[in-house]
């Protein structure tokens, strides 16, 4: 009996566990774990909604930056003469400025604020080029500087002309800018030749007056004034090494006007000692002419005779 109920007993476990392993699975049962999907999508949504939260406020902080370049740029422009130079390019800027600014604090776009504000910079920076070669370009014709790089000059005063056409045309602050630069190149290229010209020249005059000081010993005289007048001649020596010419001739100028007043100041004391040793030389000489007159009149040896024979008259006297 107990043979026969074992292999039944195996024979329905078997068909129980057939049957749950051929069971399909409920329609609603999730491919993924629950636990595994929120694991996944939950960082996903945080990073997005903090990238979006970094993104505003970096922008914001961006534009209040942007805000005090505009200032910065409007201040170095004026700085440079753009208030006198270029006063209503400065007065439609400084409106576009304005209106760009208003418009941002009253909730505009905060990517078009600076975008609009980015270009009113470099309208700015425009000015302050403009108005710098402008004030070059004054100092060129005063000084007569165009001669010396005629072809540089001709292609700044024709680029100053587009310059003021692409102002008029409302062209980009950063096309003005490059533009405006090229003008401010030009002018000053014009700028270094001419004082290159002119510190060589006042070089030449510094040495002359140097050799004649030198001559003199003027360094010796007076040590303190000749070393700091020769200083500024070293000091234009290197600056002209280097290119920078205006520089270079001022200071060849400062050390002209210095050595000339050590050389000057010398020689006067050189001329009053001389002049004084030639009075002593003058007294010497006119006692000794007295004493040459005196002893023609009276020689020396008649005089100690009397002498003597007035001091035996009185001895016999007493």
């Amino acid at each position: 009996m107990k043979k026969r109920i074992m292999p039944a007993l195996c024979l329905c476990s078997l068909l129980t566990l057939f049957w749950i392993g051929c069971k399909t699975p409920p329609k609603d049962t999730p491919a993924v774990p629950e636990e595994q999907t929120t694991v996944v999508e939950q960082p996903e949504t945080v990073e997005q909604t903090g990238t979006v939260q970094d993104t505003g406020a970096d922008v914001r902080a961006a534009n209040a930056k942007l805000i005090e370049e505009l200032n910065a740029a409007r201040k170095k422009a004026v700085a440079a003469g753009a208030d006198r130079y270029f006063r209503s390019e400065l007065t439609a800027v400084d409106t576009e400025s304005r209106n760009a600014q208003n418009a941002y604090k009253d909730g505009g776009d905060p990517a078009e604020f600076k975008t609009k504000a980015s270009d009113i910079v470099y309208k700015y920076k425009a000015l302050e080029q403009a108005s710098l070669a402008s004030t070059a370009r004054k100092k060129i014709n005063e000084m007569n500087f165009a001669g010396y790089a005629a072809s540089e000059y001709n292609a700044a005063e024709k680029a100053a002309g587009k310059a003021q056409e692409m102002f008029k045309s409302g062209a980009s602050g950063k096309d003005l800018s490059a533009q405006t630069q090229k003008v401010l190149d030009g002018y000053n290229a014009v700028l270094k030749a001419g004082y290159k010209v002119l510190a060589e020249k006042e070089r030449e005059k510094v040495i002359e007056i140097k050799d004649k000081a030198d001559a003199i010993k003027a360094g010796v005289a007076d040590k303190t004034g000749y070393a700091n007048a020769v200083a500024f001649f070293t000091r234009g020596n290197q600056e002209l090494k280097s290119g920078q010419n205006e520089k270079a001739y001022n200071n060849f100028v400062t050390c002209r006007g210095m050595i000339d007043k050590v050389y000057q100041d010398v020689l006067k004391k050189r001329a009053a000692a001389e002049e004084a040793m030639a009075r002593a030389k003058r007294r010497v000489e006119d006692a000794d002419a007295v004493a040459v007159k005196a002893d023609g009149i009276a020689p020396i040896e008649k005089v100690e005779a009397l002498d003597s024979a007035s001091n035996e008259s009185g001895q016999e006297a007493r």
